[in-house]
């Protein structure tokens, strides 16, 4: 996949929550002020685009990470507002009043009321270890929700009475033990019943992946995402659910974070069919093609119906230009899945490669039988056409192509196409 379009997905993926995060500011009266992207971060910046100065939250929405974000705009809230005219980026010893601890409750407690999903503000930020910290918010044992409820700002976690602190809350008998910089999460014990936590939150445990696995096959991943979540909290080490969360992820162009689960995942189940075939995913993005094609092998070991598994194979086996293996791949997926566009599509593309325009035609057609809005369908079949000398036909295709995306990458060499058979 090119790079350019890899990091659009992303770009557009968080901009959504990050829009929604400046929403949340303005509602509760966080100060902010946005910057260009052409803004250089100043010295001392600890999270790319976003810091804390003059009593303000500063970020770019294109630059920023909506995790970060949050943090940084927690570091503000949970500072009196006295102080908030000494801040300055790389000041820990102002910004860290109630400690990342805190910080983290609000990001968690932001994400609650936002409606901004749980993965995707701890998906990456902070200390590398965002999976995990999520997790003891799942547990109600992480040491942050103790540090807001004693400072009476969340009553009950993840309820917040109040999103900002007071200078008089540094009055207050049980904030004023709070030091200004906290080395370490505070300690305390766990009243949770984990035994009994585990067998309530078990029982629906089938019943909740089957509907999580029916939203993803329905392409509701956040539905899917937030079900998964609650598998999780039940089972930590559920290699499924920690998959195909990781599976979300790739498919919202997450992809660092997808490898972070995936990996998990195998380490738990290394005979797990699904996170094989999407570890030969993610290999293939990193241009590992000889890694991927043994996770896809191995998949498919494990799995020899596994469409999917065989379709990935063939896109590997295609950017190493063997050709005819991939061929024989993509016949194995439709052979499982003969509804299955975009294998029809790569086979097409495949016999082209090989000068045998007509079976690639024909695998276009098939495609676009199954998916008339399937663009890039119409656009390779174009190319075919013209090859063919049936150009009446190519400029039908090239023009359903950009009716369908005219937004596209190749839009701008589709057109230039279509000039010069049109005239």
């Amino acid at each position: 996949m090119n790079p350019d379009v890899v990091d659009k997905k992303q770009e557009q993926f968080n901009l959504k929550w990050v829009n929604r995060a400046t929403s949340f500011f303005k509602k509760i009266g966080l100060p902010y002020s946005i910057v260009p992207s052409y803004q250089a971060d100043p010295p001392g910046t600890f999270f790319e685009g976003c810091w804390l100065s003059a009593g303000k939250l500063h970020f770019c929405p294109k630059r920023v990470q909506v995790g970060e974000l949050l943090h940084e705009a927690a570091h503000l809230a949970l500072l009196p507002k006295s102080m908030w005219n000494d801040l300055k980026p790389g000041n820990l010893e102002v910004e860290t009043l109630y400690g990342d601890p805190g910080a983290e409750a609000w990001d968690y407690a932001a994400a609650a009321f936002t409606g901004i999903p749980f993965f995707v503000v701890f998906t990456k930020g902070f200390a590398g270890q965002n999976w995990d910290i999520l997790q003891l918010f799942d547990l109600g044992i992480h040491p942050g929700i103790r540090l807001l409820e004693e400072g009476g700002l969340a009553s009950p976690f993840p309820h917040m009475r109040r999103w900002f602190v007071k200078d008089s809350d540094l009055e207050n008998s049980k904030v004023v033990e709070i030091p200004k910089v906290i080395k370490s999460p505070k300690k305390f014990d766990n009243s949770l019943d984990m035994g009994a936590y585990t067998q309530a939150s078990s029982k629906n445990l089938k019943q909740l992946h089957e509907l999580a696995s029916e939203h993803l096959r329905q392409g509701r991943l956040l539905e899917a995402g937030e079900l998964l979540h609650q598998i999780l909290q039940a089972q930590p080490n559920n290699a499924v659910a920690l998959h195909d969360v990781g599976a979300i992820l790739y498919q919202q162009g997450n992809y660092q974070a997808a490898l972070s689960l995936v990996t998990k995942a195998l380490q738990l189940e290394p005979n797990l069919p699904s996170a094989n075939y999407t570890l030969g995913n993610l290999l293939s993005l990193q241009g590992k093609l000889d890694e991927a094609i043994t996770s896809y092998r191995k998949s498919l070991s494990l799995k020899p119906s596994f469409a999917e598994a065989h379709y990935g194979l063939g896109n590997a086996l295609v950017s190493q230009g063997k050709l005819d293996e991939a061929i024989t791949s993509y016949r194995q997926a439709l052979m499982l899945q003969p509804g299955f566009a975009e294998a029809y599509y790569s086979l097409g593309n495949a016999w082209v490669s090989q000068g045998k325009l007509e079976e690639g035609i024909a695998s276009y057609q098939q495609a676009l039988a199954l998916r008339p809005n399937f663009a890039e369908a119409h656009y390779v079949l174009g190319d075919a056409l013209v090859s063919q000398g049936k150009l009446t036909e190519a400029i039908v295709s090239y023009r359903q192509a950009l009716a369908l995306k005219p937004q596209s990458d190749w839009a701008g060499v589709a057109h230039d196409k279509l000039r010069k058979l049109t005239g």
